[in-house]
Parts: structure tokens; C-alpha cells; sequence
């Protein structure tokens, strides 16, 4: 199922969307499959539109409402009930923050406004880890002109083990998973366990396997691309053990 752009929309077609495309839009990034920085994206991105509805919404009833004929303005009278002034608060090496200065009796701290939304970006990243990592590059080699190539190029220039591989499999798709195969050699319980989502001819020519893997394997794995372009050092005659002789005989491989 094609996924919605929901940032594009969001983006440029906020204005004409209604409180019920908002809950439709959240309904779909909770139950879709988005990627999670996209989620947080989005989220916080709904979040500023309604904020800024909410705030033009209050602005324009205060402008419509004058007091009435006799009325005090208490606000007047009483500094102290005076609406807090904002004011752009800069910082040695960060961009000016919008703040605003609150009276320190009401034991209340100035608050950039790009903390007061509930998914805003905290001020001190943790470090992304090496899986988020991963995610964000593939993100990147799959808009390339040629993403499989980028991406053989990338995992050969990366210190990736078979345990990382194994932690992060579910990231990869399609003819990504054969790249995979073709950039590293994997032990027969990784291939045995994850069998079922490769390519057999990718792990018949370019993955080292034992004689017992392959008769094990034999109706998925084509006995002529395992022994004419396999990389196994079996795979020539003379080099083979009686075992496997006798038992592609009786399959009716003469090669």
C-alpha cells in the first residue's frame, strides 16, 4: 500500500486542512509504516498549525472585545497583573529565542518556544545510534540515480559485521538484501535462519556453504549454479566427498 506524503501536505496545503484532516493525518502516522523521526516530524508540524490557529483564533476575539461602558481595566490599575512583554533573548553561539519574562515571585522560567511544543527537538541530542545511523544513509542512497550501486559502495566502505547485519536485516528490501549478499560472506546458521527472505540463486553463487547445506537445500538451491558459478571449493569434481558424488548421481547431476 502506497504510503501518503503527509510532510508535503502538511507543508503546503495546511491551510486547507481541517481539524478532521489533522486527526486523520495523526490517525495515519500512528498506524502507517513511517519511519519514527518522520512520526515526530510530522506530529510536531500538526502540532504548530494548531497552535497558530489557536493563537490567531484569541488574537482576533481580544481585537472584536472592548470593555463595556463604566467597566475598570484591571490590568491597568495593577502592574502586577500586567500581561508578561516578550523579548528576543540571544546567547553566545545560538540563534535568538522568542521568550517571554514572567515575574520571578510567580517562580516561573523564560521558555524558548521551540520547547513548548510536546514532540520540539530537545536542546541536547543524544548520539544516533549506529542502526539510526544506517537508516538515515539508506534514506539518502535510495533517492541516488543508481541506489544499488551507492549502496554496494557504501557497505563495502563501512566496518559492518554479521551481527550488525543481523540486528538491522529488517531495514533492508528487495534487491537491497542481494547487495547485501553479494558484499559479505555470512556463516550457514545466518544463512539457515534468514533463508527464506534471500534470493536462492544469490546464495547459490556468491555465499560459501557446506556440502550438507547444500543437499539439505537441494529443491531450493540449483545444483548447476552451485557447482558451475558457486564460489565453494567443492564445487569441482575431484574435490568433492563421496557423499556428495553418490548423491547427486542419484539426482541425475553429471556435472
Amino acid at each position: 500500500m502506497a504510503k501518503m506524503d503527509i510532510k508535503g501536505i502538511l507543508a503546503n496545503q495546511w491551510a486547507e486542512l481541517l481539524d478532521v484532516d489533522l486527526a486523520t493525518l495523526e490517525e495515519e502516522l500512528a498506524t502507517g509504516d513511517y519511519d519514527s523521526s518522520y512520526v515526530l516530524e510530522c506530529n510536531d508540524a500538526i502540532w504548530r498549525i494548531r497552535r497558530e490557529r489557536t493563537d490567531a483564533f484569541r488574537k482576533d476575539l481580544l481585537a472584536k472585545k472592548e470593555p463595556a461602558e463604566g467597566s475598570k481595566d484591571f490590568r491597568a490599575l495593577e502592574p502586577s497583573a500586567a500581561m508578561p512583554k516578550a523579548k528576543i533573548v540571544k546567547e553566545p553561539g545560538k540563534k535568538p529565542e522568542l521568550s517571554v519574562n514572567v515575574p520571578l515571585s510567580e517562580s516561573v522560567m523564560a521558555v524558548p518556544t521551540s520547547e513548548l511544543s510536546p514532540y520540539g527537538t530537545p536542546a541536547a541530542q543524544p548520539e544516533p545510534t549506529e542502526g539510526e545511523k544506517l537508516m538515515r544513509q539508506l534514506e539518502l542512497i535510495r533517492q541516488a540515480a543508481k541506489p544499488l550501486a551507492e549502496l554496494e559502495k557504501y557497505l563495502m566502505g563501512s566496518p559492518f559485521d554479521e551481527a550488525f547485519i543481523e540486528r538491522n536485516i529488517s531495514v533492508f528490501r528487495g534487491a537491497e538484501l542481494s547487495v547485501i549478499l553479494g558484499c559479505y560472506g555470512f556463516d550457514e546458521d545466518f544463512l539457515e535462519k534468514y533463508f527464506n527472505i534471500f534470493d536462492a540463486d544469490d546464495i547459490a553463487k556468491t555465499q560459501r556453504f557446506s556440502e550438507e547445506f547444500f543437499m539439505r537445500h537441494y529443491t531450493e538451491l540449483d545444483a548447476q549454479t552451485v557447482l558451475e558459478q558457486g564460489v565453494n571449493g567443492w564445487r569441482k569434481k575431484g574435490a568433492r566427498s563421496k557423499k556428495l558424488d553418490m548423491f547427486l548421481r542419484l539426482k541425475g547431476v553429471h556435472l
